[in-house]
């Protein structure tokens, strides 16, 4: 399925946004909630270049291996710091 979107950007200063991203939850448009998931039970569970391989071919989704990789650590460090609050401080 090919999914298009409205892109607006500024003559002048040339930033963009595409509205859409942020009301279908994608991650600065890189990633659904729910795949980033997906990509990052993958890349705990496996290298992250088989991890992209693994969505690809099960999900028929390709992501690159580098965004594998960022996905994985993002959620790794909000692991650490939620169980940083969580533990208790002797």
């Amino acid at each position: 399925m090919r999914l298009e979107r409205p892109y607006f950007h500024c003559a002048a200063c040339g930033v963009g946004q595409a509205p859409a991203d942020a009301v279908w939850g994608l991650d600065h448009g890189m990633l659904t909630p729910g795949l980033a998931r997906v990509a990052a039970r993958d890349g705990l569970e496996a290298p992250f270049g088989y991890g992209a391989s693994l969505l690809e071919e099960h999900l028929g989704v390709h992501v690159d291996e580098e965004v594998v990789r960022r996905v994985t650590e993002q959620l790794g460090h909000l692991a650490d710091a939620d169980q940083a609050v969580a533990a208790p401080v002797p």
